[in-house]
């Protein structure tokens, strides 16, 4: 299929999309189901396309609106949806010859352009796009990067870290890149050097993290959820950033856990492996349909050692100073995931993360009364905003004198996690450090 026909086939998707409640992956695909005429490239390239607009989205309107207003066309009120992934293709895919090509194909196809405008155009938007990339503010960082500036600001906030406009200027960049597939192995059941040769053979490159032991990175487009090696519960799809939960809380295999808002059980899992499957884990959630997740993923590991709860359950009460070791992966704003979720950027604001910073205060302080005397907490969120992590910590270790930081070096030195942390007790993972999504992990101790 031609590439104009795939630019206005992914216009029409990123419309349904942002009107829609369904995550913007499942639309893709339920759209590119329906249509079977699509074959597997029109399909990767649609979806690829979509997804590169929507995180580059401020770059690419700013450059539709100023470059088509300047060549006084009529294109931008008759259909600018087929603009803007028409700009996206000519800034993040191939720049060379073909290039040019699709953009007069698309320009003489879609609208009622000469070509001598078409060439005129495509070369406006490399220039525009050239000199937005002198980067020296906050504002000139949200605009090419595509990263409200609302969040930079209070991504630079940090009380305990001086982030500085470089530091702004990378993560904002490393967000507009797309996520790289993490797995965990599962080593009660084999190696990750085992795992490594294995994806290799079957001509899938990968490599191992950097930072978090038994984790594997794949740098490209591959469902593994059919294989034996997911079948057999040998590995588990879990980005590397998140893994880092469990080796925070660093569990002694007798310990009893309660992993408190475990939603589908990765974590939970990851625990249960790290305790030999010698502990006891109750899987707490809200949600029923969350921790059926949970036992479902169970039936390939077997283990015996889970246990589900659902929260609010009256005949399921969970006792006081009950667990040696809690996990808190506190719901939040989701902003680490943004290279795989990319409109959630532009559907939350500064307010909206004060309110969740109030719920997250409140469920640490309502999951951390369920832990022993000496008994640990792991508070964490996949967000990368001071305002949902450091703070929020803070003001609980205010308000609960009982509780102390306690450090976590020594948890990832017994686990082999060669991540430095921030801190002692609190650390970040980043895409643009990291290569992760962005979370954040604070280890707390209750006075005994």
């Amino acid at each position: 299929m031609q590439i104009s026909s795939i630019i206005g086939h992914a216009a029409q998707c990123s419309s349904i999309i942002l009107k829609s409640t369904k995550p913007a992956d499942t639309v893709v695909s339920e759209y590119t189901r329906e249509r079977k005429y699509l074959g597997s490239t029109d399909r990767r390239i649609l979806s690829e396309l979509v997804f590169m607009y929507f995180r580059n989205r401020t770059i690419v309107e700013v450059l539709v609106q100023s470059t088509f207003t300047l060549h006084n066309s009529t294109a931008l009120n008759t259909n600018a949806d087929k603009l803007f992934l028409l700009v996206t293709y000519i800034l993040f895919f191939q720049k060379n010859e073909d290039t040019l090509r699709v953009t007069m194909d698309t320009l003489l196809r879609f609208f009622d352009l000469s070509e001598e405008i078409a060439i005129e155009i495509h070369s406006t938007i490399l220039s525009k796009h050239s000199q937005l990339s002198d980067i020296t503010t906050i504002d000139t960082v949200s605009t090419f990067y595509s990263l409200p500036k609302w969040i930079l600001e209070c991504f630079q906030s940090n009380m305990l870290l001086n982030r500085s406009l470089t530091d702004c200027k990378d993560l904002a960049k490393s967000t507009t890149i797309p996520a790289p597939l993490c797995i965990r192995v599962n080593t009660r059941i084999t190696t990750s050097n085992d795992v490594l040769q294995r994806l290799h053979h079957a001509g899938i490159e990968a490599r191992f993290s950097e930072f978090v032991p038994n984790c594997i990175v794949i740098n490209q487009r591959v469902s593994l959820l059919e294989t034996t090696l997911y079948k057999s519960g040998a590995i588990e799809v879990q980005d590397e950033s998140s893994q880092l939960a469990a080796f925070a809380l660093a569990p002694e295999e007798d310990w009893d856990i309660l992993d408190a808002c475990a939603g589908a059980g990765g974590k939970t899992l990851h625990m249960a492996t790290l305790q030999n499957d010698s502990g006891r884990i109750v899987s707490s959630d809200i949600e029923w349909n969350r921790l059926k997740q949970i036992q479902k993923r169970n039936e390939r590991h077997r283990f015996t050692s889970i246990s589900t709860h659902l929260w609010g359950n009256k005949k399921q009460k969970l006792s006081i100073s009950q667990f040696d070791g809690i996990l808190i992966d506190a719901p939040c704003s989701g902003l680490g995931t943004i290279r795989r979720m990319p409109l959630q950027k532009w559907k939350l604001s500064k307010d909206s993360i004060t309110k969740l910073a109030k719920n997250q205060l409140e469920i640490l302080e309502t999951y951390s009364s369920f832990v022993k005397p000496n008994g640990i907490v792991v508070y964490a969120t996949c967000s990368f905003l001071p305002q949902e992590n450091e703070e929020v910590v803070f003001r609980f270790l205010e308000k609960h004198p009982e509780f102390s930081p306690d450090s976590l070096i020594p948890g990832f030195s017994k686990f082999a996690v060669t991540m430095k942390p921030d801190s002692d007790f609190c650390t970040t993972m980043l895409p643009s450090v990291h290569g992760s999504d962005g979370f954040f992990v604070a280890r707390l101790r209750k006075n005994g």
